[in-house]
């Protein structure tokens, strides 16, 4: 995800991880001179994140459930397989909102779950091409790849995958 997102980033500022886990993504933005607002509901997750980057001073921190955070107007908004455990009614809400947080010309990078995805029946928000369009009208698609392949979860659970990779731009 990071490798697509390269090319489109323009000079550090500002970046939100939601749903970041263990920071690999909060570490490569880091490294890149990004200030990141790493944020993910697990307290250990976030722990383990500190711990890795060593408390840079560009590097928040905050243990919540990504729709209760202050998102502020930041350059980039990375949500890396995070979007889809929302709850639909929760995510109808937050997803707009979190678009309309970006600065001008800022990036959304993330996945979206597509209709065939093995966790179809377990009430997350699912996507079609149509749905994705209508869902980031207004912004620049930069890269709307769809992927449907068997491969595993974080965890090494064999699974079917049917998600949508996205990289879109607020209009100046």
């Amino acid at each position: 995800m990071y490798r697509q997102l390269e090319p489109f980033l323009g000079p550090p500022g500002q970046a939100v991880e939601l749903g970041c886990g263990v920071g690999h993504g909060v570490l490569w933005l880091l490294e890149k001179g990004w200030s990141v607002l790493a944020n993910d509901a697990d307290p250990e997750a976030l722990e383990i994140v500190c711990q890795r980057a060593g408390n840079p001073p560009g590097l928040r921190c905050e243990t919540a459930p990504m729709e209760s955070i202050d998102l502020g107007q930041p350059n980039l908004i990375v949500a890396g397989f995070s979007l889809f455990f929302l709850d639909p009614p929760t995510f109808e809400e937050f997803f707009p909102r979190m678009l309309q947080s970006l600065a001008p010309g800022g990036l959304f990078c993330g996945q979206l779950l597509g209709l065939n995805d093995e966790w179809k029946d377990r009430g997350y928000v699912l996507h079609d091409a149509a749905r994705v369009d209508r869902d980031l009208s207004g912004l620049e698609i930069l890269l709307r790849e769809e992927v449907e392949r068997d491969g595993e979860t974080a965890m090494g659970t064999p699974k079917h995958w049917h998600v949508f990779h996205l990289i879109a731009r607020r209009p100046v």
